[in-house]
């Protein structure tokens, strides 16, 4: 009995955080916005000789807009701030996924000795549940006001 009350409430709690016509969609905007970053990342790594983590910071950075230009577009409809704070609230929100993608590449790459372009690849998989979870949560939810 106990059993079937948390899968209700977990099944329940599931359905309130993930829509998954909208998760689908931010996936393909994600995929999009990620090869934007694994190509620019290997660009500047392998042809500008630039340092992986500072590579890592400009890619992150030029896909992020993209993915906010896409993502208001199409997957999230209009939240609860205007377009200038909830701008402003994606890169904040962004900037903390920018500091788990560094920290994660770090890992990869200096502790674990995984070539540089895997370890990019892993952490971008890994910050995409927090961008997708933080935005649909604090910046593109609508306030429940009760009313049906």
């Amino acid at each position: 009995m106990f059993r079937a009350l948390e899968r209700d409430a977990v099944a329940d709690f599931l359905k309130k955080q993930v829509d998954l016509t909208q998760l689908i969609k931010y996936f393909f905007v994600g995929a999009s916005a990620a090869l934007i970053d694994w190509l620019l990342y290997w660009i500047l790594v392998n042809y500008g000789a630039m340092n992986y983590l500072l590579a890592g910071a400009i890619s992150f950075t030029a896909a992020t807009l993209e993915n906010y230009a896409l993502s208001v577009l199409w997957v999230f409809k209009g939240g609860r701030f205007n377009r200038y704070l909830e701008a402003g609230l994606v890169f904040a929100v962004s900037l903390v996924g920018l500091l788990f993608n560094e920290v994660f590449l770090y890992i990869f790459v200096d502790i674990l000795a995984w070539h540089h372009m895997i370890s990019k690849i892993a952490a971008t998989g890994i910050v995409f549940f927090w961008n997708y979870f933080s935005r649909k949560k604090f910046i593109f939810s609508v306030p429940d006001t009760g009313e049906h």
